[in-house]
């Protein structure tokens, strides 16, 4: 069973010889501000039955079934919040968790409740909490109570894509390899060293 993906159709104007029109192409309003993904459900033909018996019952589609069962349950199962110390539902915590930025999905993740992520999220997480420059301030190893304002966001998304491909470099290493940022964020600053530094 497939849940339809984001389409945009396009009209095209009739082309005549006779009057010398030129053709033109006229596209709908993009969905882009509400897009869609395909998901594909393997289910057995009972609970198949049962949703479709839903979707006639609520005049919705199966589509629309599946997406009001998931936000019912995500309102009623608990989602205890670790970086501000609530007990929530999981559909309130989707407000302040979701971002179309994959980074800032990993971080709030990992601050909120690290034990849901999976095992290459916990390498992305363990990565970040190990490379200086993207903190403010000094993390130490197992460091609690740190939050999304500690964080060099911007610095993180603009160096995202080589972070993921440091760490699926690193994948079999048992120990977690720092991510080293270059350029002007990774100078340097020799203001706290001592003056009497042997050479």
């Amino acid at each position: 069973m497939h849940i339809d993906a984001k389409r945009i159709h396009a009209n095209t104007a009739h082309y005549s010889d006779f009057l010398g029109n030129k053709m033109t192409k006229k596209r709908a309003p993009s969905r882009a501000s509400n897009p869609t993904v395909s998901v594909s459900l393997r289910i057995d033909p009972k609970t198949k039955y049962l949703v479709d018996l839903l979707a006639r019952e609520q005049k919705r589609t199966i589509t629309g079934v599946i997406e009001w069962a998931i936000e019912r349950a995500a309102g009623q199962i608990s989602f205890k919040d670790r970086e501000y110390g609530l007990d929530t539902t999981f559909l309130v915590e989707l407000e302040s968790l979701w971002s179309t930025d994959e980074s800032l999905r990993v971080v709030r993740l990992a601050l909120a409740k690290p034990s849901l992520l999976d095992y290459d999220e916990l390498r992305v997480w363990e990565t970040i909490k190990a490379t200086p420059a993207f903190w403010k301030v000094p993390v130490q190893e197992g460091a609690s109570g740190l939050h999304e304002d500690l964080l060099h966001v911007s610095l993180l998304q603009e160096h995202w894509e080589a972070l993921i491909e440091h760490v699926g470099k690193h994948q079999n290493s048992r120990s977690i390899v720092p991510y080293i940022v270059s350029g002007e964020s990774q100078k340097t600053d020799f203001s706290d060293f001592p003056d009497d530094l042997p050479y």
